[in-house]
């Protein structure tokens, strides 16, 4: 379900420049790629008008988590011309930015190899559903029912024991994980009952030492800011998942384009 929250703000007045077109003409908006990716966002969009329930009509031409080149025509925008352009900017921006996340994303997961590129959920505010979309249509995974204990519950368990302890008994449904920041603290930790561990921060040597002293019964991911360099690397070290916020952070909003019709 999205968050209608972001919906609001496109059309909240107090945030729109002056309106230049004041054409009432029922007109035609196509929005078109100016560059080759991986389109994500449609589907918010169309959620966007009906939930509104504007006297527009928007129609697909690509679907979600499909390949688009330069040129191709992604969505159109049906309506009064005045009524589409004072929403028309936000729109464009949003399938811009989410189609920039499923790009890098779909880039991680073809440098990959057998990797598996998980989604650990670590979404912008008022943006979870759009990105955890946007990151499935890239090709990213979820790893299903995981709790991974953070930073301020180990701070306030006094330490990582007391705190796997907690989540294993209030979790009991749950796979319980932990992100460890250097290799002492990952002997520590595989000697405990938790069962997912995600290596972040680790150089390549560390990530071999830890590869080959796991435990079988441990699941390990590799975590952290993973650049694009690294990836090949990686994809040779027999890891079975790979989750990096990289796909997030460094996204770019892709250059896309408007074209009126009629």
């Amino acid at each position: 379900m999205f968050d209608y929250r972001l919906f609001e703000l496109m059309v909240d007045p107090s945030r729109k420049k002056r309106q230049t077109i004041l054409s009432t003409d029922v007109t035609t908006f196509y929005i078109y790629s100016k560059e080759e990716g991986i389109l994500s966002g449609n589907h918010v969009l169309k959620a966007f008008f009906d939930f509104y329930d504007l006297d527009i009509e928007f129609r697909f031409h690509k679907e979600d988590g499909t390949s688009f080149r330069r040129g191709d025509i992604l969505c159109s925008i049906i309506g009064r011309a005045n009524d589409v352009y004072y929403v028309l900017n936000d729109v464009v921006l949003l399938l811009a930015r989410l189609s920039g996340i499923s790009t890098i994303t779909n880039y991680y997961k073809s440098k990959l190899g057998q990797t598996t590129l998980l989604d650990l959920k670590q979404y912008s505010p008022l943006y979870e559903a759009f990105e955890a979309n946007a990151l499935a249509y890239g090709g990213a995974r979820e790893l299903e029912n995981l709790h991974l204990i953070d930073e301020l519950e180990i701070e306030a368990y006094g330490n990582i024991e007391e705190a796997i302890a907690k989540a294993i008994y209030l979790y009991k449904d749950k796979r319980i994980g932990i992100e460890v920041t250097d290799i002492k603290l990952f002997y520590d930790v595989i000697k405990t009952d938790v069962e997912v561990i995600v290596l972040k921060y680790f150089n390549d040597e560390a990530l071999r030492r830890a590869r080959l002293d796991a435990p079988e019964d441990k699941i390990l991911i590799i975590g952290g800011t993973i650049t694009p360099n690294r990836l090949e690397m990686i994809s040779k070290m027999g890891y079975p998942y790979l989750a990096t916020p990289f796909v997030l952070n460094a996204s770019r909003v892709l250059e896309f384009g408007v074209k009126l019709g009629k």
